[in-house]
Parts: C-alpha cells; sequence; structure tokens
C-alpha cells in the first residue's frame, strides 16, 4: 500500500486534500472526515483537536463538518490565521474563551450554540446565511476587533440572510470595532438587539448589548423582527454620523423601537413603515426638508427628484406626524406635517421642463400660496396678518380713489376709507353703501373674495394650535 493511500483523500475547500492519517472506520477519510461523510456528529474535541494540530495549514477548515456536544476552547486555534466553518452544524455546542481570527460561519447551523468570552480578529468575521440558536444569549462578553484587511478592504462583521432566535437578547455585553455592519434581510427571533454606536480611537466602551466603535455603515436593510430595537448614539462626538440603512422594515412588528440621540443625517427608511418608532433627541439632515430617503443625504439636493421617490417621502413624513402625535410631541408633529406639504407641493410640479417646474411649484398649484399664507396652516398669526393686509391695502385703495362712499358721509376721508373697508370685509357694504362707483364695487367684490378665503384659514390654523 502506498504513502499516500494511508492518508485522508477528501478534499478541502482550497482544493487539496485533506492529508491526515487515516481513521480505522475509512479505508480513505481520517477520523474528523469520516464522520462527516457517514453523517455523524464529531463529538471526541481530542480528534477535532487532532485534526487541527496534525493540518500543515495556517488555517483552520472544518468546513462542512458535524459537531455535537463540545466545548470549543481557544486552545484548538492558537495556530489558526483564518478559521472555516462554512457549512458546519454545530448542536449544544459552547465556544468559551476563543480567539477566532477571520472566522467564516457562513452557511452554518448553531443549534443551543453560543458564544461566551469569544474574541474575533482579523479583517472580516462572517455569520452569512447562518442559523443561530441558543435558550442564552447569542453572543456573551464578546469583542469584534477587526481591522483593516489586505488592499485596503474594510473591516466587516456581516450578518446578512442569516436566522437567530435566541430566548434572552442577541448581543450582552458586547464590543466591536469594525467599519461595516451589515444586518440585511436577517430574520430575528428574540428579546432585545440593542446598539450603542460611537466612535472614539482605541477606546473600548462596553454596553448592555452591543457597543459598535467607528463603524461607518450600519445596514439593516429589509431586517425583520419581532422584539425591542434600540439604537443609541454617543451625544459626545455629535459630529459622528454612520451611513445608516434602515430600508425595508416593518417597525410595527417589533414589540418596540427606538432612536435615541441617533445622528439621522445619512439615513434612509425607504419602504419601511415608522409610525410606531420613537425618536429622542435625534440629528435629522435638515430643519427646513430632512431627507428619510437615502443613506448618502443626497435627495434633498436633487434638483429633479423622481415621482416615485417624492410620493415614498411623503408618505415616511405621514407617518413621522402620526408618530409624534401619539407620543404627545405636538410640536415636532407639525413639522413634519409642514415637511409632508411641502413634498405634496413637489409632487404636483414634477415636470421635465425648469419653466413649467417653477410655475407649477409656485404660482399654480394651491400648496405655495397655502405656504404663503399660514405655511399650511401652522401658523394663525400669519393668517391674521394677512387679513390686516388686505384691509389696510383696500382701505388705502379706497382713499385715492376719493369720491364719498356713504349716503352720510364723514368728513374724515380717511377714516371714511377704513370704515368702508371694515363694512366690506364684514358683509354690511351694500346695506350701508348706495352710491358707490361700478370699479370701486368691483375692487369690494375681490376683497371680500380674499376675506372669505382668509378667515377660514385663520381660523383653521387656529383650531390647530389650541385643538389640543
Amino acid at each position: 500500500m502506498g504513502e499516500s493511500s494511508r492518508v485522508c483523500q477528501q478534499n478541502l475547500a482550497d482544493g487539496k486534500i485533506c492529508g491526515l492519517p487515516i481513521c480505522n472506520k475509512s479505508p480513505i477519510r481520517c477520523e474528523a472526515h469520516a464522520h462527516a461523510v457517514t453523517g455523524g456528529y464529531l463529538s471526541d474535541k481530542e480528534c477535532v483537536r487532532e485534526y487541527i494540530e496534525k493540518s500543515t495549514r495556517d488555517y483552520v477548515d472544518l468546513t462542512g463538518m458535524r459537531i455535537r456536544g463540545m466545548s470549543l476552547d481557544t486552545s484548538l486555534f492558537l495556530k489558526a490565521r483564518s478559521t472555516l466553518f462554512i457549512g458546519t452544524e454545530f448542536v449544544d455546542c459552547a465556544f468559551f474563551g476563543t480567539n477566532l481570527e477571520n472566522a467564516d460561519f457562513s452557511q452554518c447551523k448553531l443549534i443551543d450554540t453560543s458564544f461566551t468570552f469569544t474574541h474575533f480578529t482579523g479583517s472580516r468575521c462572517s455569520f452569512e446565511r447562518a442559523d443561530l440558536r441558543s435558550r442564552e444569549h447569542l453572543f456573551s462578553h464578546c469583542m469584534f476587533g477587526l481591522s483593516a484587511g489586505k488592499k485596503g478592504k474594510p473591516a466587516t462583521l456581516d450578518f446578512r440572510d442569516s436566522r437567530m432566535e435566541t430566548k434572552r437578547d442577541f448581543f450582552s455585553n458586547c464590543y466591536a470595532q469594525t467599519v461595516v455592519l451589515m444586518f440585511d434581510r436577517s430574520v430575528l427571533n428574540g428579546d432585545t438587539l440593542a446598539l450603542f454606536v460611537y466612535k472614539e480611537e482605541n477606546d473600548i466602551q462596553w454596553s448592555i448589548g452591543l457597543s459598535v466603535n467607528g463603524a461607518n455603515r450600519i445596514s439593516f436593510d429589509s431586517l425583520r423582527f419581532d422584539g425591542r430595537f434600540i439604537y443609541t448614539q454617543s451625544p459626545v462626538l455629535g459630529c459622528y454620523s454612520p451611513m445608516l440603512n434602515l430600508s425595508g422594515i416593518n417597525f410595527s412588528e417589533m414589540s418596540s423601537a427606538l432612536f435615541v440621540d441617533a445622528m439621522l443625517t445619512p439615513a434612509s427608511f425607504k419602504r419601511s413603515t415608522i409610525e410606531a418608532v420613537r425618536f429622542l433627541n435625534p440629528v435629522w439632515s435638515s430643519v427646513e426638508q430632512p431627507s428619510v430617503l437615502n443613506n448618502d443625504g443626497s435627495f434633498t439636493g436633487k434638483s429633479t427628484p423622481s415621482l416615485s421617490d417624492l410620493r415614498e417621502e411623503s408618505r415616511l413624513y405621514v407617518q413621522l406626524k402620526k408618530g409624534y402625535e401619539a407620543a404627545g410631541n405636538y410640536i415636532d408633529a407639525e413639522r413634519w406635517y409642514y415637511c409632508e406639504m411641502e413634498t405634496r407641493r413637489k409632487v404636483e410640479a414634477v415636470s421635465t421642463n425648469r419653466l413649467w417646474r417653477w410655475l407649477k411649484q409656485s404660482v399654480l398649484s394651491p400648496y405655495p400660496w397655502y405656504k404663503l399664507v399660514s405655511d399650511y396652516g401652522g401658523s394663525y398669526m400669519k393668517a391674521a396678518l394677512w387679513i390686516l393686509v388686505v384691509f389696510l391695502a383696500s382701505s388705502l385703495v379706497y382713499y385715492f380713489r376719493g369720491g364719498v362712499f356713504a349716503d352720510e358721509p364723514s368728513s374724515n376721508p380717511i377714516a371714511n376709507a377704513l370704515i368702508y373697508s371694515l363694512s366690506v370685509m364684514t358683509l354690511q357694504f351694500s346695506r350701508m353703501y348706495s352710491n358707490i362707483s361700478t370699479t370701486t364695487y368691483l375692487i369690494s367684490i375681490g376683497q371680500l373674495l380674499l376675506t372669505a378665503i382668509l378667515v377660514p384659514l385663520f381660523l383653521l390654523a387656529l383650531r390647530r394650535k389650541f385643538r389640543r
């Protein structure tokens, strides 16, 4: 029997053969690969240790294996620069005090398996498309100390398309230093997902959930979660604002959703349902017209936004308004109502022709006039001022036109013009005055029409101010 026949012939992820001594139960495979092929579970820790220690490579490859009831400590992975667990199934296992560099748990099944005091290093840690289930915390007192890789690749902590289920919290007293954090399309069933986000060089802060230091991009696109979602940002560094992707999330399915001191300058809530979200001291992209669609902050500055984007933004503003009203914050609710009306004005003015778009935004639509008169019903003082302006301007016109308006005129022409203007606004001019000219009568009709528009707008704004 040749030398090659006494070693394991199993193909590895890199295309090479295993090369470890064969076991008695298999003519061509080592102990570890024999268990994997027959469908059994590895439960002998020394078998795994022997498999790892006899490997001539500088990475650990446990791809596709099935491991049960084992405590995987740091002594197993001391020499490994990378640890591959792609498609591996762990049942009733525990990673305790383990150091894992460039760990790849993609497509893994981790049933009743948890990570405690585990240190993840390297440039990337991946749980993409993994299935993680535990009766306890999935990650407890773990550290994800990731740094940039070769050719400037950003440090990445990846939970995309994963399924995470626990009776408690997903992260308990964990810390992550990473540039990119992704939970896109993940399905989470558990109690609490809490993130504390900050940026401070060489500073480790611990929170109840997961502390994230230095992340430039955090993505929860299409996340599905039924527990408590808490996103907190350190208020010390107000200029730090990671790109936050919260698109396609139904926050109403969560038991609660809370953002505290969050920098939402480059945040996207596109396709999300956000009426149930509570915001405490948020910082938005703009006081006048915050962007809630694009996480690069570019939407507000677009000269020709698409109709679909405008309608989506209007929908989000309506939900924000309702959410703030439900929380009793009527001042900020008015702000979102203003943003909603501004977006509706832009929706009506969508056009490829710049001149026509300006005319519809500024002249031909009722929205700009509504804004001019009362800030979309939000300012009764502005509406009252316009009523006063119409009264005084009409009085001035009547004064310069001259003539006698009343059957028994006053000797003071200024008083006469003011009284006539007031009578027009109170619908008394036709009864009190009989000898007015046709031109004056037409001007009076115009004043009356303006008054009939302004007074209801004033009353509407007054009601919005004091209805609560």
